[in-house]
């Protein structure tokens, strides 16, 4: 990983990081943004999942904000690190979800959230699988064809060869008959 890149990926971490400690250690200062999604979520994914599952999930939105907040900071470290550069762009894409409902600092939190979409996406200057696959194919297709050129070529040789021996046979086995057919007159 390039220096330019870890400190980008360091100084875009950053905020998230001390965002999500904040969350863990003072869940009261976010818990307002953080319930208003919880609550429209919640329910929803209550009846999606099974009965015991279900049962189960945190309702109160302290638990809520600290379980975000721990989101952050793992997606932050992660990105920041390298270590699950994508995985952990996604838990930030996840943790910053919640906060958009609140006006404040709105245009900084959609610019965190489109970073982070962004950096989902970051391959650490090496070409994708897709990328790579495709070239693959390209290149194999290539070969191929110039291969079959290359065939090509050789057995119009090869033919002009042996028309060229099937002349020179036949010629004699002309004069090899002629021969014959003089010995045979005698």
């Amino acid at each position: 990983m390039s220096l330019i890149r870890f400190a980008g990926r360091a100084l875009f971490s950053a905020p998230y990081v001390v965002d999500g400690y904040q969350m863990i250690t003072r869940p009261e200062h976010d818990e307002e943004q953080i319930s208003a999604a919880v609550d429209r979520v919640v329910p929803f994914i209550s009846s999606v999942l099974p009965d015991p599952v279900a049962g189960s999930l945190p309702v109160e939105p302290r638990t809520w904000t600290r379980l975000f907040g721990g989101l952050q900071m793992l997606g932050g470290i992660t990105y920041a690190s390298g270590f699950g550069r994508r995985a952990g762009a996604w838990l930030l894409v996840l943790a910053t979800l919640p906060k958009l409902g609140s006006s404040h600092g709105l245009l900084t939190d959609l610019g965190l959230l489109g970073g982070a979409v962004v950096a989902t996406q970051d391959t650490a200057g090496k070409p994708s699988l897709a990328w790579r696959a495709a070239q693959s194919r390209k290149s194999i297709g290539s070969q191929a064809t110039q291969t079959s050129r290359s065939a090509h070529r050789i057995s119009r040789k090869f033919s002009a060869k042996a028309g060229k021996l099937g002349e020179v046979g036949a010629r004699k086995a002309r004069k090899v008959a002629k021969k014959m057919a003089k010995e045979l007159d005698r």
